[in-house]
């Protein structure tokens, strides 16, 4: 609207709670107008009343270039149905119909030919074939239009792309459906024959993860598709043809597969994340388990080794030995070792250790015993309040169950609360063997809740629980450190939960 004061700020009376605190500190300026008083004051009353009429007459459509406006987009798709994008360029994008939170990306193309002239309807993407140079589309919502311009090609080709919409008809605008309608006009003298084509990979079964024809993962990594038929979902998948009079349709749909099955019952072991495996859909046979490695352990029902499976997928050097010792037990019984993976560190330190030669027990040397904590903290330089006078013999007072320590005393610096700080530092000692091991749990702070090796009164090795209150074995590689001096530190200097 046209201003006296030219200029871009809200200087007309308002009308609400807001605006009427905003007029009350300018009253005594002057006196307060109704709008109809004001807009007359903002200019020639002619210019207002065409501004006016302006206001209620239709807009002019916005258009918009494939080569300029390539993020211009409209949604097609009813109301709470899912939906997917039509762009400036053609491409039919940002596909959300899957019932995940990923944009999948489902391989959907027009294409037209006229004579001797065939082109794909998308300035970009899509198969590696003539596309047609140039897209004009006008969206004026539901309707997309687009029109297709390419000196190669005789007609007019032009396409409406919208889903049924009408303002409060929530019946009509929920429709799951999008509607594609080709306009051809011939400006020729000539006859022309033209066909039109539309491509689709039939998508049942896709859950939007990866890009179904090149299997990466669309708006994570951008990757150009390359054209196959193959994916990890699909299976089965069924095209049929159908009429009805002067209509034709396709029907895509997949065929279930049978059931899986398998001969004997199968228990594996993994250390693997069950949860993501056991995650429904359930796709395996009924009498297949998969349960956690750390049930080898704790389960009291020992696995008996005929069909069981011990599957270690890159085992570390931390897989802890009453693991290690229960899936001996089961593969001596009869059960299957799987090992799995690139790098493989439990098994590249066994090769350090054994040197590519059977290991002889008679030639490894006997563990030294650092400390046990069964006699008080004798050894150890004790500061702050964390630690207590001695050491805990199990679980402390409003403490969660403490587990898995040996003999009778432990560190613990849940001295009343996870409040308390301290720290408590060891006697020098050389490094004389490969690996240092010890029992950690608590919390998984790293640089506040820690065991540390220190050498050269620098940190070189430092280890944090896992938010538990089992103690779990854990050690330390210090080969690189052999023959130098080294203290040891057990330090909590965090407050709060797990602190």
């Amino acid at each position: 609207m046209p201003r006296n004061c030219n200029c871009a700020g809200v200087c007309g009376p308002s009308e609400g709670g807001s605006g009427l605190e905003t007029i009350s500190l300018v009253a005594p300026l002057g006196e307060k107008k109704d709008w109809d008083e004001w807009i007359a004051e903002q200019g020639d009353p002619a210019e207002i009343a065409a501004w006016k009429k302006a206001l209620h007459g239709p807009s002019s459509t916005r258009k918009y270039s494939s080569d300029k406006h390539t993020d211009a987009r409209m949604h097609l798709g009813g109301i709470g149905t899912g939906n997917f994008e039509i762009g400036a360029d053609g491409q039919f994008t940002t596909w959300q119909l899957f019932n995940t939170l990923r944009d999948g990306y489902v391989p959907f193309f027009f294409a037209v030919k006229c004579g001797k002239t065939a082109k794909l309807l998308q300035t970009r993407g899509g198969p590696e074939v003539p596309r047609i140079k140039e897209i004009e589309m006008t969206g004026d919502y539901p309707i997309a239009t687009l029109k297709f311009i390419d000196p190669d090609l005789p007609v007019h080709v032009e396409m409406e792309a919208f889903s049924p919409f009408a303002p409060l008809d929530s019946r009509l605008s929920s429709m799951p459906v999008a509607c594609f309608v080709f306009k051809i006009h011939n400006p020729t003298n000539e006859k022309q024959t033209v066909s039109l084509a539309a491509m689709m990979q039939n998508p049942v079964g896709y859950d939007a993860m990866g890009v179904p024809i090149s299997f990466n993962s669309v708006g994570f990594n951008e990757v150009a598709p390359s054209l196959s038929n193959i994916h990890p979902n699909f299976g089965g998948n069924k095209n049929e043809v159908f009429s009805d009079g002067k209509a034709a349709g396709l029907i895509m749909s997949a065929v279930a597969a049978p059931e899986p099955t398998l001969d004997k019952p199968l228990r594996i072991f993994t250390n693997l994340p069950v949860a993501a495996l056991n995650a429904p859909p359930s796709d395996r046979p009924k009498n297949l388990d998969i349960q956690p490695l750390s049930q080898l352990v704790d389960s009291k029902n020992k696995p008996a080794g005929e069909g069981t499976v011990i599957w270690l997928e890159e085992p570390d050097d931390e897989v802890t030995e009453g693991v290690l010792t229960a899936a001996r037990d089961v593969v001596k019984a009869g059960a299957t070792l799987i090992f799995s993976g690139k790098k493989m560190p439990l098994l590249e330190n066994y090769a350090k250790i054994t040197q590519g030669r059977p290991l002889d027990k008679s030639k490894l040397r006997p563990d030294i015993v650092f400390e046990d904590f069964e006699s008080g903290y004798g050894k150890w330089k004790v500061e702050g309040t964390a630690f207590g006078k001695k050491p805990a013999s199990g679980t402390l007072p409003s403490q969660q169950r403490v587990s898995g320590f040996q003999g009778q005393g432990l560190v613990d610096t849940f001295l009343g609360s996870d409040e308390v700080l301290g720290k408590l530092t060891g006697e020098t000692f050389t490094i004389e063997r490969s690996y240092i091991r010890f029992l950690i749990g608590g919390g998984g702070y790293q640089k506040e809740t820690a065991i540390r090796l220190v050498v050269d009164d620098k940190v070189v090795r430092s280890t944090s629980g896992k938010n538990d209150e089992r103690l779990e074995p854990a050690h330390w590689d210090v080969r690189d450190f052999t023959g130098r001096k080294a203290h040891i530190e057990i330090v909590d200097d965090a407050k709060g939960g797990w602190g």
